[in-house]
């Protein structure tokens, strides 16, 4: 073999194409042998499927078309779906501040409790002694105190059973609480015996006492030993139980089936506020969708007046609220609209001679607090309808408008005959789309208002311009109750809502193709 033949069989960069996805691939195994350690069976599943399945895509000459369509693929399921398919797993579960731990942590929490088994308890000090410690007790009786030592004790390999008290004196002096304080790991793992053969446990830096585990194993619950009564799970409500059905012990994570649905239509406690804000919700978007786009094509019309002299200025000047970014127009808004420094009610104070104490209350009013969101989103919204109807407005023939001149029609038969009925139809799936959007425009309502004002007499934290999206933000993660379940019900409802509006716009954007 000649060296030009070498050279072109000695590929090195075709070589490490081949190592890439393999080198990936064992990473991507340990990765999944460490979830699986620490408990993430399911995860650890998911990582082995990505590990199998990117050198067989790489590699193997059948799957070369899918070569480009991994990743896109391959970041669908990791950013889309698998949030989907956690967050409908979590709205059938009990999953809340109260249920966070599962039924096996909850377990070894009882089975770590201790409780007084008697009033006996020694308070020791401890002493340095030929590379080791010892301690020295002192046992306060009706008839005045006990002193008792231990042995020498190695801290690197504490003794697993008790350890004997005997009147031996200490010598050396006691070492100071800073330093007992870094002897703590070591000192919690040992056991003291009394003559009499009671065997006293680690109860702080000061002393060690006579407690025992409270919890011993019966059946699938346990015995209390403190009371004598026993302790079952009750899979229902996830929790632990005595014999009188009060809780022991924190909750556990249970599958409560469709529990969370049913009560968004069941409970009036929860179901009252949820159709309130569902019902504001609903209007919000198709008012912001309505406003929004009524000024956008109303500014798009007359920019696209030829008498129009300066457009360019114009156009730019009401494109400006589009270039700002939306959250910094809307945190300044919210200083504007503020009821007692705000320059909306300095405006209205001036304009109308009252004093600033009786203009709109606008953070604590509900209709007011509406109409401020209103106005901010109509204000976000309108440059991009402006923008879209502008560019619609130029596919309409200027015939058409000339031949209504002949006819002797107005400008606003100009408008509702010719104008609308040619650019709504192309803008119909943008509308769609705005709907959807403003459905969930979490980012408004909560720099806006963060939902406020409360809605008064309902037991959830709800607020009078909440919308779905963050009342179950609110729910999920400002509520003291955390009731990640409940929230991942309604997130799933707002799931098929949007996705049915998506489909409806693809459906709409169909037809509108069709009929070009």
């Amino acid at each position: 073999m000649t060296t030009a033949e070498t050279a072109r069989t000695f590929r090195p960069l075709a070589h490490a194409w081949v190592a890439l996805p393999v080198l990936i691939s064992a990473g991507l195994l340990y990765v999944a042998v460490a979830l699986y350690v620490s408990g993430s069976p399911v995860l650890a599943l998911a990582v082995v499927a990505v590990a199998a399945s990117l050198p067989a895509v790489y590699l193997l000459r059948g799957a070369y078309v899918w070569r480009y369509l991994y990743p896109g693929l391959l970041a669908f399921a990791i950013f889309v779906l698998t949030p989907l398919i956690y967050t409908v797993y979590i709205s059938f579960t009990n999953y809340s501040g109260a249920n966070l731990l599962t039924i096996e942590r909850v377990r070894s929490y009882l089975e770590q409790d201790v409780y007084a088994a008697s009033d006996r308890f020694v308070e020791y000090r401890l002493h340095r002694i030929d590379g080791g410690f010892a301690l020295s007790t002192v046992e306060h009786t009706g008839t005045g105190q006990v002193i008792r030592s231990s042995g020498v004790i190695d801290p690197q390999s504490p003794p697993e059973t008790p350890i004997r008290l005997t009147d031996a004196p200490v010598a050396g002096e006691a070492l100071p609480l800073r330093d007992v304080i870094a002897q703590r790991p070591w000192l919690r793992k040992l056991q003291l015996q009394l003559p009499e053969g009671i065997v006293l446990r680690y109860d702080g830096l000061r002393r060690f006492a006579h407690i025992a585990p409270r919890y011993e194993p019966a059946g699938d619950g346990y015995r209390d030993r403190a009371t004598g009564g026993t302790v079952r799970p009750d899979g229902a409500r996830g929790i632990f139980v005595d014999d009188a059905g009060q809780q022991v012990g924190p909750g556990f994570r249970t599958w409560v089936g469709l529990k969370n649905y049913s009560q968004l239509f069941t409970t009036p406690s929860l179901r009252e506020p949820l159709l309130r804000i569902f019902a504001w919700t609903v209007s919000f978007a198709t008012l912001s969708v309505l406003f929004s786009g009524s000024v956008g094509v109303t500014l798009g019309c007359v920019l696209n007046w030829e008498l129009l002299r300066g457009r360019a200025v114009y156009r730019t000047l009401l494109i400006l609220p589009y270039a700002v970014p939306a959250f910094i127009s809307i945190l300044i808004f919210r200083d504007l609209f503020n009821p007692n420094f705000g320059g909306i009610n300095e405006l209205l104070s001036y304009l109308t001679g009252r004093p600033v104490n009786d203009m709109p209350q606008w953070t604590s009013n509900p209709w007011f607090a509406r109409v401020m969101v209103m106005i901010v989103n109509t204000w976000l919204g309108y440059p991009y309808m402006m923008i879209v109807a502008t560019g619609m407005l130029q596919t309409v023939s200027s015939s058409m408008y000339e031949a209504a001149d002949i006819d002797g029609a107005g400008v606003m038969g100009k408008f509702r005959h010719i104008t609308l009925p040619s650019i709504l139809p192309p803008m119909l799936p943008l509308l769609v789309g705005s709907f959807a959007f403003n459905f969930n425009n979490f980012l408004l309502i909560y720099l806006l208002t963060a939902g406020g004002p409360s809605m008064p007499g309902v037991e959830t934290i709800a607020g009078e311009t909440d919308l779905l999206v963050t009342y179950t933000f609110r729910i999920a993660f400002r509520d003291a109750a955390a009731n990640f379940g409940y929230a991942s019900a309604i997130a799933a409802v707002i799931f098929v809502v949007v996705g049915s509006l998506a489909y409806l716009n693809l459906r709409l954007s169909q037809r509108t193709a069709r009929v070009r």
